[in-house]
């Protein structure tokens, strides 16, 4: 088949972004891998974090694409908590393709269960704390407006918004690693931020409205 984007990172690829909240602490780090073939990509990475309920964790997130002549759509989501007293884990697969594509998902926090079954729009984008699930909605070329699914912060149950993109262009941007050459998008909606990434569309930064940051600060070749 046609790649439908050819400078899309083509090697496996391991690293480190940082975490910061809007007073600049450091909250977070995020180790995480990348690979890929032409059809496929998959992203894991893990969390260590203070999440919203005051518990610290380790959120493990697992997002694996299909690629098409159009771009790249969900194929699974897998996140779970790991060292945490309460259980919470959450699966979102995408069964069959084009118009007839559903969205099977489950999600748990302790012993609280929900299962949705719907209809699925390869312009929906799942979202997670994780930079790296940007990669897919940022290649969308041909469309400007798209829908985000959210994970709620504790039982990690579905969430569905308007997510709207444009291009900043290219620039040199300062980051840990030094100055790059960047391509930059502009995201409201959903998620409110400038999102800068290299020529490989690997994210250089995210920096959100509200002043928090995500740098990548270690990376390299698997």
């Amino acid at each position: 088949m046609t790649d439908p984007n050819p400078n899309l990172i083509s090697r496996p690829r391991k690293g480190i972004y940082s975490h910061f909240n809007a007073a600049g602490e450091h909250v977070a780090d995020e180790r995480w891998q990348l690979f890929r073939d032409q059809d496929w990509m998959r992203a894991d990475s893990e969390i260590t974090r203070p999440p919203a309920f005051g518990e610290a964790r380790t959120e493990s997130h697992s997002v694996e694409w299909q690629a098409d002549r159009a771009g790249w759509s969900l194929s699974s989501l897998v996140i779970h908590t790991a060292r945490n007293a309460l259980r919470r884990e959450a699966r979102y697969n995408v069964i069959g393709v084009g118009e007839t594509a559903e969205l099977d998902a489950c999600w748990q926090a302790g012993g609280q269960v929900g299962r949705l079954r719907m209809a699925w729009s390869r312009t929906t984008a799942p979202l997670t704390a994780s930079p790296l699930s940007l990669i897919a909605p940022l290649r969308a070329e041909s469309q400007q407006h798209l829908t985000a699914l959210t994970l709620g912060a504790l039982g990690f149950e579905p969430h569905w918004d308007a997510l709207g993109r444009h291009s900043l262009g290219q620039k040199n941007r300062a980051t840990p690693l030094g100055m790059r050459s960047a391509f930059g998008y502009a995201l409201r909606g959903a998620v409110d931020a400038e999102v800068w990434v290299d020529a490989t569309d690997l994210p250089l930064t995210c920096e959100y409205r509200d002043g928090s940051r995500v740098l990548l600060t270690g990376v390299s070749a698997g």
